[in-house]
């Protein structure tokens, strides 16, 4: 029987992780607008978590460091799609 609970299956991933030699030793937590002059790029995974992070946003240069990740998936034609044409699903 496979695992039943969302920690089950996170201690399942960390154990893979280790076994291929991922270090992973972090933990995640809040962004804040203070985090914007710490990182040069901050990459949210979807339309949802990238409005949440231009609310926090406090000028135009921390507004060019929020790129969603679908903005780096390769194009029909070779170049970088557009981050709006990427669906969330």
């Amino acid at each position: 029987r496979g695992p039943t609970t969302s920690v089950a299956a996170a201690e399942l991933g960390e154990a893979e992780g280790r076994r291929l030699g991922y270090l992973l030793d972090h933990r995640g937590r809040q962004f804040t607008r203070a985090d914007f002059a710490a990182y040069d790029l901050v990459v949210p995974l979807d339309a949802a978590n990238e409005m949440d992070l231009r609310e926090l946003l406090a000028d135009g240069e921390a507004a060019r460091k929020v790129v969603r990740l679908g903005a780096f998936l390769p194009g029909p034609d070779g170049g970088l799609l557009d981050a709006a044409d990427v669906e969330d699903v």
